[in-house]
């Protein structure tokens, strides 16, 4: 028989809308993983991923893509896991920027 593993992760959320991170918070949580602290801000992401360390790093990308890039940089650089991006739909040429 097949032993299954449950992992539950620490997942930093960051995003420019306070409503939808309440939201993904409540589902990830709701999953059993760990959700620091959410940011908002490029400087807040910062500080939250050097004292927090999370797993993985979850920006979520919806009308400012500025904003959003420049979380997704931050992450990349201070974070030690991996940082994905939620977009709403497939966009090739903000997926081309953002790698």
């Amino acid at each position: 028989m097949n032993a299954i593993t449950e992992t539950n992760l620490r997942v930093l959320i960051a995003d420019e809308n306070e409503e939808a991170l309440h939201s993904l918070h409540d589902v990830l949580a709701g999953l059993g993983h760990e959700v620091t602290p959410y940011a908002v801000s490029v400087h807040d992401a910062v500080e939250l991923i050097a004292t927090e360390d999370p797993e993985v790093a979850i920006v979520v990308v919806h009308d400012d893509d500025e904003h959003a890039l420049a979380l997704i940089s931050e992450a990349v650089t201070f974070a030690s896991g991996p940082v994905i991006a939620q977009l709403p739909d497939a966009d090739v040429a903000f997926l081309a920027r953002a790698a």
